[in-house]
């Protein structure tokens, strides 16, 4: 799906499109622009249909 720059907007004003920080010229005609760090996280997927917190992240 291409959302354009004004659905964009009015996605994020509903709540529904989260972008933190937004730069000020970050949305364009069909994307968001944003800008990464150095560093990466890279998630493992889980084979657990669910976290639970009571156990151990460490796998």
């Amino acid at each position: 799906m291409v959302l354009s720059d004004r659905t964009i907007r009015e996605e994020i004003a509903a709540g529904r499109i989260v972008v933190d920080p937004l730069g000020e010229n970050a949305i364009q005609p069909a994307s968001i622009d944003v800008h990464l760090d150095k560093t990466f996280l890279v998630f493992r997927n889980s084979r657990l249909p669910y976290i639970d917190v009571r156990q151990s992240a460490e796998e």
